[in-house]
């Protein structure tokens, strides 16, 4: 995939989030009944978009992809005053048929990739090779038999460089893979570049729900 290209793909990826925020303004739809419905149609749209880079991408390498790409959003949820969980609140459709969906919640320190971008405080987490990766973690009891490759990028308000007051950390977006040929580059740094783009268009969307549900709010009290 050339510069050009890239720039071209993602920009159409920002066009579609404007979309869906602008026909969200014009339905006034009411977030606070519809935030999970809206978020999966959200995603919906971006990762169709994703998936078609990440494809591009692979041919570039001159890979044939051998098994199929999951996506998911993982929400950090609040469980008490000092305790955080995570779960996932989106899948893609084919990750859909066969994985759940908002039944479990994981800890952050039970699961490596959580642990080192929300506590190590790492701009993500890409491994070819989960099963050989030293003291790697994974709550998932048969996360060996669905994958072993993976990219996982941050979704939050400002990039990993902002202080932490300066920054909301909403969840991540991941990708995985079963890797089946056990290519050690599968996923490369231009995956995680395209990962993160979409993570950001996610970020803008759901600092927009904040920021619908902060007036709503001022203008009940009001």
């Amino acid at each position: 995939m050339n510069e050009a290209n890239l720039l071209e793909s993602l920009q159409k990826l920002g066009n579609t989030a404007k979309s869906l925020l602008f026909g969200f303004i014009k339905e006034h739809a009411e977030i606070e009944t519809q935030s999970i419905q809206f978020l999966e149609s959200a995603c919906d749209h971006i990762i169709p978009g994703v998936v078609g880079l990440f494809e591009e991408e692979f041919k570039r390498q001159g890979k044939t992809l051998k098994n199929d790409l999951f996506f998911s959003v993982k929400l950090l949820t609040k469980k008490n005053d000092a305790d955080y969980s995570i779960v996932t609140a989106y899948r893609n459709k084919k990750a859909r048929e066969v994985r759940e969906v908002l039944v479990k919640d994981y800890s952050i320190e039970g699961n490596t990739d959580f642990r080192e971008i929300i506590l190590g405080d790492k701009p993500f987490f890409l491994c070819n090779d989960l099963k050989n990766l030293n003291g790697y973690k994974n709550e998932s009891s048969d996360w060996e038999e669905r994958y072993n490759a993976t990219v996982v990028v941050p979704i939050s308000s400002n990039d990993r460089q902002h202080d932490a007051d300066d920054n909301i950390l909403y969840g991540m977006l991941t990708v995985d893979n079963l890797n089946s040929e056990h290519e050690s580059d599968l996923f490369n740094a231009n995956h995680r570049l395209i990962l993160q783009y979409a993570a950001d268009l996610m970020a803008v969307i759901f600092l927009f729900v904040d920021l619908n549900q902060a007036v709503n709010t001022s203008e009940a009290v009001a």
